[in-house]
């Protein structure tokens, strides 16, 4: 398995204690390798994602491993913000983790995103969960506001089940 060693300067710890979180899972009629392949190959994420809409690689990039760094855009309640995220887990058909990077002081934020793949009934059940680790004052303000933390594992539901459809054509 694949894990990141040294994360980039200013992320803040994977081992924070979440601030919101949340999970969703689907079962798909596919192998753990075949999904993996799929949700991995992040500059897909805007096909299957309410929130995402474009994702691309960072620095040369050409596919995901641990340490790789992709940018993406996103949209919620009208607005649209892009975030830069570093692969931390890479374990193909097992596990598939990024974290989102906090930028200049406008965007003081850090989430990490995991997918885990577990074969089941000739298939693969995939669950997708977030832990929000790292907010500003005013981010928590807008978040709770906006009611986001309970909206995020609708989305993540939404996006797991445009995956299955995909991969289930």
């Amino acid at each position: 398995m694949q894990m990141v060693r040294e994360l980039p300067a200013g992320l803040p710890s994977r081992h924070n204690p979440p601030i919101f979180s949340g999970e969703a899972q689907t079962w798909i009629a596919a192998s753990p390798e075949e999904v993996y392949a799929l949700i991995s190959d992040l500059r897909r994420m805007g096909e299957f994602s309410p929130e995402c809409f474009r994702v691309e690689w960072l620095h040369g990039a050409t596919r995901p491993a641990v340490g790789v760094q992709a940018r993406g855009w996103n949209r919620f309640i009208g607005m649209t913000w892009a975030r830069s995220v570093v692969i931390l887990v890479a374990d193909t058909g097992r596990e598939f983790t990024f974290q989102t990077m906090p930028e200049g002081w406008f965007y003081q934020d850090s989430t990490i995103w995991t997918y885990r793949f577990e074969p089941q009934n000739n298939g693969t059940l995939v669950t997708e969960s977030y832990k929000l680790i790292y907010l500003s004052p005013w981010m928590h303000a807008f978040e709770k506001v906006t009611n986001r933390p309970k909206k995020v594992p609708l989305g993540m539901q939404e996006t797991l089940n445009h995956i299955k459809a995909t991969i289930e054509e």
